[in-house]
């Protein structure tokens, strides 16, 4: 029978898996059957688990999938996954877990010392704490103050200054002499860097 007329069709059972291990120029020449279950498993040389099929026909019976399927292929893990020897895949798994710990870290890792509790801050003194750390109360009373000591700056400024000599001359109809009276006056402009205002007036 001519392979490049027929095709290959297998398929499995619920604990045996086929999987074509030998090709010889391209043609498939031996088939492995695998267990994956945990017991013994006998089959008989007269069960149909592999079939050749002319191109274009179908298998008679149910379950069979050609060599270029995907369900092939996922029956391929699943032998590859119950072919293995779990106690050897056991014992690598514990050799390279001592290799692991035996290789140096990539990165450095400090010893830090186990904690015990909560650490208190230590009490700081009031004088030097920082703004940061006042309370809403606390940040409010300076404001407070700040503005009263700018309110105390501004009223200092206004201030007594050189006096003006005001002089009122009165003429009497009798020939009396006449009288002098002197009135000092503080003038300050705020708005003009505080220059004092100097002036004489005379009023006949």
């Amino acid at each position: 029978m001519a392979l490049e007329t027929h095709v290959l069709w297998v398929r499995r059972t619920e604990k045996i898996i086929p999987s074509v291990t030998k090709f010889r120029r391209g043609r498939p020449q031996r088939i492995k059957l695998t267990n994956i279950s945990d017991r013994t498993v006998y089959f008989t040389a007269h069960d149909n688990i592999a079939v050749l099929v002319p191109s274009g026909d179908l298998p008679r019976g149910d379950g069979y999938v050609r060599q270029d399927s995907k369900k092939y292929r996922d029956w391929q893990v699943l032998a590859y996954e119950g072919c293995r020897d779990r106690e050897l895949f056991q014992h690598e798994c514990e050799l390279f877990e001592q290799w692991s710990a035996a290789q140096p870290p990539s990165v450095e890792r400090p010893n830090y010392p186990e904690p015990h509790g909560i650490m208190a801050r230590p009490p700081e003194d009031p004088l030097v704490t920082s703004a940061d750390r006042f309370t809403c109360a606390e940040r409010w009373e300076q404001i407070m103050k700040e503005h009263e000591r700018l309110e105390d700056w501004h009223a200092s400024r206004v201030t007594i200054g050189d006096p003006v000599v005001v002089q009122l001359s009165e003429s009497s109809s009798d020939g009396e002499t006449s009288t002098s009276r002197g009135v000092n006056t503080a003038i300050e402009d705020p708005c003009r860097h505080s220059h004092v205002l100097r002036s004489t007036m005379k009023v006949v």
